[in-house]
């Protein structure tokens, strides 16, 4: 049976492989198809997709948008939008601009707490990708403040954290008629992480149109129970690694579905 991969990512947001690379890669795999999903930008897709055509692999456009939903923060995976659909490109560039100033008000607590990070040395880490928290932990570990990125979270960045500081808010229920407004469906990531499933209906009633049920941080029971629940609610249920790239534990291909999910998607996205 042919088997997806539908939540991974590059280099352009935190992901350690280009989406050349990425690619590549999921094709030595053996997979039928999978979806590049970065944090809050879709830079990385086109790129991917042509890679995937050139190789036969099939490349969904995807996207990972970090939303609140009242006070809990919800996780928005899209597929198959129009990438140049100018609310999505707008939305993309504001989410951007968002992350830079996050990640220079964390690299300025650092700073003052005596910790010093070059702000400049931390673009280059970022490259051209989507700056973010795990940038600024290779940039400590680079400067010999912490010994691991687990410890940079623990000791700096975590939620909790003295270095940290809150990224841009952006709606759950925004998200989710942003990418079905670019013609894309809007999917719950990794629905354990939201630890309130009474969310999700509501949100289906706004218009989200999966679960994914299948994910790295799943117990098999809870991928089941949100494969009933997805049933229950008339939606789509996915999944995916979330592979970010060799240094995590999470595999490529680690986690699939059947390919009969990607054309779940694509039918969905058509209607």
């Amino acid at each position: 049976m042919e088997r997806a991969d539908l939540h991974m990512h590059t280099t352009a947001s935190d992901g350690t492989y280009t989406p050349e690379d990425l690619v590549r890669f999921a094709k030595a795999k053996g997979l039928a198809a999978i979806a590049i999903t970065d944090h809050d930008v879709t830079d990385g897709v086109e790129e991917g997709m042509r890679i995937g055509r050139e190789i036969g692999l099939e490349v969904l456009a995807g996207v990972e948008i970090n939303t609140d939903h009242g006070e809990t923060e919800i996780h928005v995976l899209g597929y198959g939008m129009d990438l140049a659909d100018p609310g999505l490109v707008k939305t993309m560039d504001w989410l951007r601009e968002g992350r830079v100033e996050r990640a220079r008000a964390m690299v300025e607590k650092l700073n003052a707490l005596g910790y010093p990070l070059s702000w400049e040395r931390v673009l280059e880490i970022a490259g051209p990708g989507a700056i973010g928290r795990p940038h600024i932990a290779e940039a400590l570990i680079e400067a010999g403040h912490v010994a691991s990125r687990r410890q940079a979270f623990e000791k700096f960045l975590a939620n909790d954290g003295p270095a940290y500081a809150p990224r841009a808010r952006f709606n759950a229920v925004d998200a989710i008629r942003l990418i079905r407004g670019a013609g894309g469906v809007p999917v719950a990531a990794h629905p354990a992480k939201i630890k309130d499933d009474s969310l999700l209906p509501g949100l289906v009633d706004q218009g989200l149109g999966g679960l994914e049920a299948y994910h790295s941080d799943h117990t098999p029971e809870q991928a089941e129970h949100y494969v009933r629940m997805a049933d229950t609610l008339g939606v789509l249920w996915t999944g995916g690694s979330d592979f970010h790239g060799s240094m995590e534990s999470r595999p490529l291909g680690g986690v699939t579905v059947p390919y009969t999910q990607v054309e779940a998607i694509k039918a969905r996205a058509r209607a």
